[in-house]
């Protein structure tokens, strides 16, 4: 995979876009810090700080510590050599070495190249490529993420769990995490047109490029998604009206289908029963639950009800397995801090005017949503 970053041109302190290569979309954001030092602050493509560069002050050849959070998970060094510019990473290993200009660097980890970065020229400002020679090199950096709360304490939506679920279950099935999803999902539920990266004139433009403005459609909103080339375990996947359905009937019929059996009891189980009791939201094995106090499906549907929702986007699928009842709501839009409560309200309603109209349907008393 490739990335690329470049020095803004106006700017007090240091100051880089890190840019998807191929798509042009910005990855992260890197933000010079007024420090006795260097110190730079490391922003995802949602504008939250997410690590840390920072120098030590009062040593004889510069030492770098690194931050995920608040957690320090290593240092970068420089040695003392002659001819070529050398770093030793106390991460995982890994040394940086340099050609005498300081224009190109490769990252080894003893054995094998991890990551080469070159500089490009005829750029007003300053701008190199970084060439990552194993996609799964980013699996390290999520390993050693740092816990936002303690194990258990607390519910938070995060695709950390997911992007971790996609590396081992490509482990677990020897095989890219799209082609599991193939052969073990879509196929079997006959959904023939879902799937990662699509392509084609019926496929809707989800995403905008920062540089030029134009719509970009089969291209998932989520950064780490696109720094992985569009596959990752929690998000990239992109479907219909259609297979939606057929997902959600699966699940409104306790995991069967036409064909007979797809998930068996305990799976269903394990998904729509809570698993988050006496914390701030309730959830089961990926899935939302249905809770008073916080209706994530509103206040009309019935204790049984569970579903998910894409938060970048605001999809969702809700069902009842007491009722046979399911709801799907596919949106091509992006959620963004100002309108994602607006978004969210917006959901509640068109699931809760869902279900009236099914009660309706079914003479069921009139409810008010």
């Amino acid at each position: 995979m490739k990335l690329y970053f470049k020095q803004r041109f106006f700017s007090w302190f240091d100051s880089y876009d890190i840019y998807d290569y191929d798509t042009g979309d910005v990855v992260y954001t890197v933000e010079g810090q007024l420090a006795w030092g260097h110190c730079l602050h490391i922003l995802d493509a949602g504008g939250r700080h997410i690590a840390t560069v920072k120098q030590r002050v009062l040593t004889f050849l510069p030492k770098f510590d690194l931050y995920l959070g608040d957690a320090c998970i290593g240092t970068i060094c420089k040695e003392f050599t002659i001819v070529r510019p050398l770093f030793t990473l106390n991460c995982n290993g890994w040394q940086v070495q340099g050609d005498f200009m300081g224009w190109e660097y490769e990252i080894t980890d003893g054995q094998r190249q991890v990551a080469a970065i070159s500089k490009e020229l005829l750029h007003w400002t300053d701008t190199y490529v970084i060439d990552v020679a194993d996609p799964k090199d980013a699996l390290g950096a999520l390993l050693r993420h740092p816990l936002a709360s303690p194990v258990g304490g607390k519910v938070s939506d995060s695709g950390m769990g997911f992007l971790l679920l996609g590396f081992l279950l490509e482990k677990v099935f020897d095989m890219p995490l799209d082609e599991a999803a193939k052969r073990f999902v879509t196929a079997p539920l006959h959904m023939n047109h879902t799937g990662y990266l699509p392509s084609g004139s019926d496929v809707a433009p989800t995403s905008i490029r920062d540089d030029n403005g134009v719509l970009q459609p089969g291209c998932p909103l989520d950064g780490n998604a696109r720094f992985l080339h569009g596959v990752a375990g929690h998000s990239g996947l992109f479907t219909n009206l259609e297979d939606a359905t057929r997902f959600a009937s699966m699940l409104s019929l306790n995991g069967r289908t036409e064909d007979g059996v797809f998930l068996s009891q305990r799976a269903v189980h394990l998904v729509s029963t809570e698993r988050t009791r006496g914390m701030n939201a309730a959830r089961g094995y990926g899935f939302h639950i249905t809770k008073r106090q916080n209706p994530f499906l509103g206040m009309l549907w019935p204790s049984d009800g569970y579903g998910l929702r894409d938060p970048a986007s605001g999809s969702a699928i809700a069902v009842s397995p007491l009722d046979g009842f399911f709801t799907v709501v596919l949106m091509n839009g992006a959620y963004t801090p100002a309108n994602r409560a607006e978004g969210e309200r917006f959901l509640r309603l068109c699931l809760n005017a869902a279900y009236a109209a099914f009660q309706h349907e079914n003479g069921a008393a009139d409810c008010e949503a």
